[in-house]
């Protein structure tokens, strides 16, 4: 973030940065009092992209509803279990 940060400031753009604790990005984001924001979330939830991308129920990251947004509410087929192993483990 730095580098972003510093890249910015060449063009001309202010940037703070503010790490928060693992208890404080849940309130910030739901209080709205920021410009941007950046987090790394990562899990093998193949929902990951919906909590973080879709206009419900947070939409923290302000995201405009759009195709996207459509594309995230159609159910997703269930991914079965042994799709995760590796293929010389599988029963």
């Amino acid at each position: 973030m730095e580098l972003i940060q510093q890249q910015l400031k060449a063009a001309g753009i202010e940037v703070t940065l503010k790490q928060l604790q693992v208890t404080q990005p849940a309130p910030t984001l739901q209080s709205g009092d920021y410009d941007a924001a950046w987090g790394n979330i990562t899990r093998a939830d193949p929902d990951a992209l919906r909590s973080s991308f879709s206009t419900r129920p947070a939409n923290f990251y302000r995201v405009p509803a759009g195709s996207l947004d459509t594309a995230m509410r159609r159910p997703r087929p269930p991914t079965p279990l042994l799709d995760f192993l590796p293929a010389d483990a599988r029963p």
